[in-house]
């Protein structure tokens, strides 16, 4: 299960992601999973057309990847790149 962040997120858990991602317990390692775990949630939530709370989420989301952006500097690079309905908001993230 290479890619099991995928896998598993679900955007009903962002909240939980997002709780967890902030504990200063919480490893840089565990805060990568957690990051790939919500964004992949970001999307979903976007195919899904739940917009307000994509908007929430994503704008929680972003303050994380701007405070951690050498920690999630693969991350935003691979999300901004690809083709999925969350890259353009992470290509303005990039830009911070």
């Amino acid at each position: 299960m290479q890619d099991w962040e995928y896998e598993v997120s679900d955007p009903k858990r962002i909240g939980d992601y997002l709780k967890l991602y902030d504990q200063s317990i919480t490893s840089d390692k565990e805060r990568e999973s957690l990051m790939e775990m919500t964004l992949q949630s970001l999307e979903d939530l976007l195919e899904e057309d739940r917009l307000e709370e994509f908007a929430v989420y994503e704008k929680l989301t972003e303050e994380r990847l701007i405070k951690f952006s050498e920690l999630h500097y693969k991350t935003l690079n691979y999300w901004s790149s690809g083709n999925f309905k969350v890259s353009k908001y992470i290509r303005n993230i990039k830009k911070h």
